[in-house]
């Protein structure tokens, strides 16, 4: 059976692989096909396409003007409406524009460290129609001028990208010294947005001010949004630390967290503290490996959660709760254990009027901060929700419930504390992003470039989730990103190591989205007691309910401890 996607006006495709993008989850068994080309023009039909007597020019006609086709198998079970309703859920936005799209080109400032991580930039950029420019060191990969990498990109300008004062003026002469019209840059690398920020402001191109990603980069300037000072406090030694103690300018209480000031990587070096002497010995080693110092603060024991925000003008278009499993460094008293992601799930289980809330609160702090155009990927802890993490009597998982026997009420004013940990002024990662575009339809790439070039429209519409009723709103599955670690040194067999846990559970492996091994075949593990690693993420996703992908997660998890 065929089922053709016609063009419902006259019009420019927003995004020419909007079948794939949107209807990738309807494939099992059927094979979609699209037609469009970026930023093509499509006549919408001139028939009554509700009439019975279509002749065969007239469908043809209808036919050579379709998007895509979907190619399904027939059989007795075979259901068109549940087809065309589930087609209509997921194209649940307009992707035709009724005004020409002008062609655009955005420059990316660090390409991505290889193709798997970089590709689904570069594919939303093409898409888009939007010509992509990578700014990078010599000798990246993307540099040389093959077949295969200007099918990625238009050109690539290599730079000198030491992370000093000087770094905004040259990337501002490589762009002009290049002879290419930039319409917009951004980058997806947390130590360079500022300095990406400073060289759109010298280009006078589009971008929120560089002064708000100051703040959002430094750990110590983010706390000052919503904590007291003697709450928090920044130190680079151990003088520093007995010397704001002594003076009450720093009021510690435990438990508290001790982490980076900056830069850091995946949880590395967040530490939970007990008393003073914990204190002192890890700050002692932040300190040594990072020049900005150590930063201490609350630690809040409630959910942990991850906000994704779409901002356009100043306005919210569209918001995503994560909800963050707890970490070890949650569930033990002591100061070694990490707070490595053990797994994360959408949509939120979170009551509606909490994830408002939490939302608004988070909004009204970054918006006015001057973060008004783009995506934002903020950590958050709370405190006062009605929710907490519990174990399930019967299947042991652990997962949001009430904290309380008593009923929430909608119409309350919410209790429930939004503490921002981080603010990531990007997209989230790669893996995050898959798991959202998977679960919602939603791109935070396309979304970043269509906002790095002023382009609210499509922005606008980029951000549009699914509309499946069956489904919590905005959600076409359950979802759930697993965090597998490193659990002993020695030399592992990589990928294989996955390959075989999935081949014991073939029924779990057909669920998979997708999945990453951190480790090739011969790599060296590292030592868990030492440095806290992932081995690899796998997502998994499920139409029949929360609970349901939650056990598959913890099945999987449990024939990775045995192998």
């Amino acid at each position: 059976l065929l089922t053709f996607i016609l063009p419902y006006t006259d019009g420019y495709v927003v995004r020419s692989d909007f079948i794939n993008v949107r209807l990738g989850a309807l494939a099992g068994q059927r094979e979609l096909q699209q037609f469009l080309k970026p930023l093509q023009y499509c006549r919408g039909p001139k028939a009554d396409l509700n009439s019975n007597s279509l002749d065969d020019g007239t469908l043809m006609s209808l036919i050579s003007s379709a998007a895509g086709v979907i190619t399904s198998p027939f059989d007795y079970e075979f259901n068109l409406k549940d087809l065309e309703d589930g087609i209509a859920g997921r194209i649940s936005y307009p992707w035709l524009s009724s005004t020409p799209i002008t062609p655009r080109r955005v420059a990316l400032f660090r390409g991505r460290p290889n193709h798997k991580t970089g590709f689904p930039v570069y594919a939303a950029a093409k898409n888009l129609g939007l010509s992509l420019v990578v700014i990078d060191e010599p000798g990246h990969w993307l540099q040389p001028d093959s077949d295969e990498n200007r099918d990625l990109r238009e050109a690539f300008i290599p730079i000198d990208i030491t992370e000093d004062d000087g770094l905004p003026a040259r990337i501002a002469t490589a762009v002009a010294e290049s002879h290419y019209h930039i319409d917009g840059i951004f980058t997806l690398s947390d130590n360079y947005l500022v300095s990406v920020a400073r060289a759109a402001e010298l280009m006078r191109l589009p971008t929120c001010p560089s002064s708000a990603y100051e703040v959002a980069y430094d750990k110590h300037q983010t706390r000052r949004l919503q904590a007291a000072p003697h709450e928090f406090a920044s130190v680079n030694s151990s003088a520093d630390l007995l010397s704001i103690i002594d003076s009450q300018a720093f009021l510690p209480t435990y438990p508290l967290i001790v982490k980076p000031r900056t830069r850091g990587w995946s949880s590395e070096y967040v530490t939970k503290v007990r008393d003073q002497a914990e204190l002192e010995a890890i700050m002692a080693k932040i300190c040594k490996k990072y020049p900005g110092g150590a930063l201490i603060e609350p630690y809040y024991d409630g959910p942990e959660l991850d906000v994704n925000i779409i901002v356009s003008s100043g306005k919210v278009l569209y918001t995503e709760i994560v909800d963050e499993l707890p970490s070890n460094g949650d569930t033990s008293d002591g100061s070694s254990a990490d707070f490595l992601e053990s797994g994360v799930l959408i949509p939120s289980k979170l009551p509606r009027y909490e994830q408002d809330a939490i939302c608004k609160q988070i909004a009204d702090i970054i918006i006015p901060l001057g973060f008004t155009d783009g995506v934002f990927h903020t950590e958050v802890r709370l405190t006062r929700s009605s929710m907490a993490f519990q174990a399930d009597p019967t299947t042991g998982l652990v997962d949001l419930a009430p904290a309380s026997s008593e009923k929430a009420d909608d119409e309350k004013e919410p209790a429930v504390r939004a503490h921002i940990v981080e603010i990531n002024a990007r997209p989230p990662g790669i893996f995050s992003q898959k798991l959202s575009a998977h679960t919602f339809g939603v791109d935070y790439f396309a979304a970043r470039m269509l906002a790095a070039i002023a382009d609210p429209a499509r922005l606008a519409l980029t951000s549009i989730p699914f509309s499946v009723s069956t489904m919590p709103p905005g959600a076409q599955c359950h979802s759930f990103m697993l965090f597998l670690p490193v659990l002993r040194p020695g030399v592992t067999d990589g990928e294989d190591v996955l390959n075989r846990v999935m081949e014991r559970v073939p029924h779990i492996a057909e669920r998979v989205v997708d999945s990453h091994c951190f480790f090739t075949k011969g790599d060296t593990l590292p030592d868990p007691s030492e440095t806290v690693a992932c081995f690899a993420r796998v997502i998994l996703a499920s139409t029949e309910g929360r609970e349901h992908v939650m056990g598959m997660a913890d099945r999987v998890k449990r024939e990775y401890f045995k192998d």
